[in-house]
């Protein structure tokens, strides 16, 4: 596995990773026991359910409804990016997903907002202080992204990011309320989206620290192995 930079310019770069996945240091002992013991089995239960849906069809529909409790669902996105920066702390990112991940009551800033997409591909990214910067209207804005087959999770301060179904219209949500989402199936992004920069879009990708120090995997098969 290469830091992004390495990776989208075909340069060497020294590794993170172990086949079959993303495993990397956390914030800490306790705070890894609770963020596995609290909300990965609903980050796990909710790609679970959306691999089977999308397995199980012959013909995609438009798109499904999946029940999750989605505010686990997001403490559990955000407590994997908050991990993932090993290297690198991203102060601001830093600051406001401990305070959510670590405190049970807390609810998703208003300032913050959490997408995500069906995610194709074999490779799996958790990057912060992503900045992509469009060509066509100007503008910069700041991506958090984590992925892994089936899905992606895009965090901004931007209310709406590319056409992408929010999560975060639930962020008043209890943590055990669950709640109805829709997954779009047929609306797909490049399988190197939204790190690599795009003509298709206009885009270009500037890397802060956070980004500099990507970790990237990808999911072997048995025969790939």
């Amino acid at each position: 596995m290469l830091p992004l930079t390495a990776h989208l310019s075909g340069t060497t770069g020294w590794a993170r990773q172990s086949q079959n996945g993303l495993k990397f240091e956390t914030i800490c002992r306790s705070c890894n026991s609770h963020l596995g013991i609290q909300y990965d089995p609903t980050v796990i239960g909710f790609a679970a359910t959306v691999t089977r849906c999308v397995n199980a069809l012959i013909a995609l529909p438009r798109s499904v409804q999946v029940a999750v409790k989605v505010q686990r669902l997001m403490k559990g996105v955000v407590g994997h990016l908050l991990a993932a920066e090993v290297d690198y702390r991203s102060t601001f990112f830093s600051e406001w997903a401990s305070n959510y991940v670590l405190d049970p009551a807390a609810k998703l800033p208003k300032a913050i907002n959490i997408f995500f997409w069906l995610h194709d591909g074999p490779e799996s990214l958790a990057v912060t202080d992503l900045i992509k910067y469009s060509l066509r209207h100007g503008s910069e804005h700041v991506l958090h992204a984590l992925k892994f087959p089936p899905l992606g999770f895009l965090i901004t301060s931007d209310r709406m990011y590319d056409g992408l179904p929010s999560l975060s219209r639930h962020r008043a949500a209890h943590p055990d309320d669950e709640v109805v989402v829709r997954v779009p199936l047929r609306a797909r992004r490049p399988a190197d989206w939204p790190e690599a920069p795009s003509d298709a879009d206009g885009t270009i990708s500037l890397f802060g620290g956070g980004a500099a120090n990507a970790i990237r995997a990808t999911i072997l098969t048995a025969d790939a192995a």
